[in-house]
């Protein structure tokens, strides 16, 4: 018996040149004698090419909407992140400052296990343009990024908090009233004085993301960082600022005490867990292994300069300290 004329279209679709008219010759039974053939029309081929593509097309969107789903679900912000090391969940935080305000120097952190990076307004020479670069970086390969703003002020933390870190640093944070400025700097009103520019910037996803203001200030790490004597002395007070996350200490001058620093450190400490199981206030610093041992939680080891440098540095002295060989 003849193929059905649904399996004489299905081969013909199938075929490499569906494009043009096609002929099939369809197998006859033993007995049978003669030939027939069949052609179907190539506007009748490219209207269920048309259809065969739109429909992948479609599935592929769908399969890429659930991926991002599943990598959102799943996925930890950086406060989550801290309150898991401050229930010695994992291991203390370890980041990298980005003076250089390269994306290529961000990819790179990135790719080498740094938790986090700090892209530093306050002395690095870029812009809000120039940390745009390295926000796509860290981005692509799933690393948080935290901004360290040039001065605490709501104009500057609306710029920043607009293009998606996952945290800022306020510098300057001397006492209680200037920490619980920033706090508002962060909120929309009227528990703060961020302007509702939502629908429209980065951090939304262009306004794409439907869950934005119900998550954004719950998921935002806000540090606040003391860098001289009299903040040292209220650091206590500071740390207990409703909304403050993490105290950084440092980096300080060189006229500051040691001694202030330890003191200030304890009192950070005592407070911790004190809003519930691991939720802070949380410790932060400028340094190395020192301030793991020390119970820090979040730890910025470097920048990129000072790595960059020491690198050249040692390839150059080798290289000239080496004997020639002729």
């Amino acid at each position: 018996m003849e193929r059905s004329r649904l399996e004489l279209e299905r081969e013909i679709l199938e075929t490499e040149s569906s494009r043009r008219p096609v002929w099939v010759k369809p197998n006859w039974s033993k007995g049978m004698i003669g030939r027939s053939s069949f052609r179907i029309s190539e506007e009748r081929i490219s209207a269920r090419e048309g259809v065969e593509k739109r429909r992948r097309r479609k599935t592929a969107r769908q399969s890429a909407r659930r991926r991002r789903e599943t990598m959102a679900a799943e996925s930890k912000s950086l406060k989550a992140c801290l309150t898991s090391v401050g229930n010695r969940e994992q291991e203390p935080l370890y980041g990298l400052f980005l003076a250089t305000f390269s994306p290529t120097m961000a990819e790179i952190a990135a790719h080498s296990g740094y938790d986090f990076a700090v892209i530093d307004m306050l002395y690095g020479y870029g812009d809000i343009p120039h940390v745009l670069p390295c926000l796509h970086a860290l981005s692509a390969t799933h690393t948080p990024s935290l901004i360290r703003l040039p001065e605490s002020s709501a104009v500057w933390a609306k710029k920043a908090l607009d293009i998606g870190p996952a945290g800022l640093i306020f510098p300057g944070i001397n006492s209680p009233k200037s920490a619980q400025d920033a706090v508002s700097y962060c909120a929309y009103p009227p528990k703060g004085v961020r302007g509702a520019a939502h629908p429209a910037v980065r951090a939304s996803n262009y306004g794409l993301d439907q869950n934005y203001l119900s998550k954004c200030e719950h998921d935002l790490l806000i540090i606040c960082q003391i860098d001289s004597e009299v903040g040292l002395e209220s650091v206590k007070d500071i740390a207990a600022v409703d909304g403050v996350d993490c105290v950084m200490l440092g980096p300080l001058g060189p006229g500051l005490s040691p001694d202030k620093l330890r003191m200030a450190e304890d009192a950070v400490l005592e407070l911790k867990g004190s809003r519930g199981p691991g939720k802070g206030p949380h410790l932060a610093g400028c340094g190395g292994v020192e301030l793991k041992k020390l119970g820090y939680h979040l730890v910025c080891g470097s920048t990129d300069v000072t790595l960059f440098r020491d690198a050249a540095l040692a390839s150059v002295n080798s290289f000239k300290s080496s004997t020639s060989g002729s």
